[in-house]
């Protein structure tokens, strides 16, 4: 007995961990231009194709989506530096939503980054944290054509913070963006690791009492 509450005083601190720990959402840094996915990512999202299973984007309508071998849409859209494929443009104050399995990392390729576009990660249990264009890359001034404000941006998540939606937004036009990269956690949260081991205990309580009464019904 004294075992299995032993074991439930784990998982309840396990289970208190996990709600009460919010770790910030990690810029791990950009790449001037659009580079590589992160280490095990594989790209969810790009406007070409469907989208990943699991990977759901919502834009809203009257949102562009043009194709970057057309050039420049003056006052619209510019593609993402070296971008010949779709890619999405959202105007001002519109709002898109990519809604995802839990993430481990993220990364995608911003295109003449501006000062409000807006990137918010959304977790399961009200966790929230908006990047700015400004914070993600000084100066962001919008600039077309060169590297520094044509990036791919990556991001990694604490699993505490069950990051599964992403909002994205700007106070200006535009907000261009393509390729979005994701791994997804795939890893059981603390959470669940201590029902687990609470589970374990009510199991190993009950086999222990079943053999104790089956000895006393020999002795």
């Amino acid at each position: 007995m004294k075992r299995l509450i032993k074991l439930g005083l784990t998982a309840a601190t396990l289970a208190l961990l996990a709600t009460s720990a919010n770790a910030a959402v990690t810029l791990d840094g950009s790449t001037a231009f659009d580079a590589a996915l992160a280490p095990g990512q594989t790209s969810v999202v790009n406007f070409d194709n469907p989208n990943a299973a699991g990977y759901n984007f919502t834009a809203p309508i009257g949102s562009f989506i043009y194709n970057g071998a057309d050039g420049l849409h003056v006052n619209v859209a510019a593609p993402p530096f070296g971008d010949t494929s779709l890619y999405m443009a959202l105007q001002t104050n519109q709002v898109a939503t990519l809604d995802t399995p839990l993430l481990k990392s993220l990364s995608l390729y911003i295109g003449s980054l501006d000062p409000t576009n807006s990137i918010t990660f959304k977790g399961t249990g009200g966790f929230s944290q908006t990047f700015l264009g400004s914070s993600l890359f000084d100066p962001a001034t919008g600039n077309q054509s060169n590297g520094d404000n044509n990036r791919r941006f990556y991001f990694s998540f604490d699993p505490t913070d069950k990051v599964n939606q992403i909002v994205f937004t700007s106070g200006e036009n535009s907000f261009e963006f393509d390729n979005i990269g994701a791994l997804a956690s795939g890893v059981p949260e603390p959470a669940t690791w201590a029902m687990m081991l609470l589970g374990f205990g009510g199991i190993g309580f009950m086999l222990r009492n079943r053999r104790e009464l089956g000895l006393k019904a020999t002795a």
